[in-house]
């Protein structure tokens, strides 16, 4: 099993130029539920802009846009799951 990291993974993807969805575009850098997602706060701009998921220099923070309980997501995300 291999164990990538977050930023190896956008090495992958943006090095082939493989697809993937836009919202990674937007400053998602983990996709739920419309309820308990939005845009990682760790990526965003002094405008109100947010800079793309391959941008995120703290892996750790993937999650950050994660709600755990399905309601506004920015607090800290992740509730414990990985992925």
């Amino acid at each position: 099993v291999l164990r990538w990291s977050y930023a190896h993974v956008w090495q992958l993807l943006r090095g082939f130029a493989l697809p993937f969805c836009s919202l990674y575009e937007e400053g998602y850098t983990s996709l739920g539920k419309q309820s308990d997602t939005e845009p990682n706060p760790a990526l965003r701009l002094p405008d109100g802009s947010y800079r793309p998921a391959w941008l995120l220099d703290d892996g750790a923070l993937e999650r950050a846009g994660r709600s755990a309980k399905g309601g506004k997501a920015g607090g800290g995300g992740g509730g414990g799951e990985s992925g």
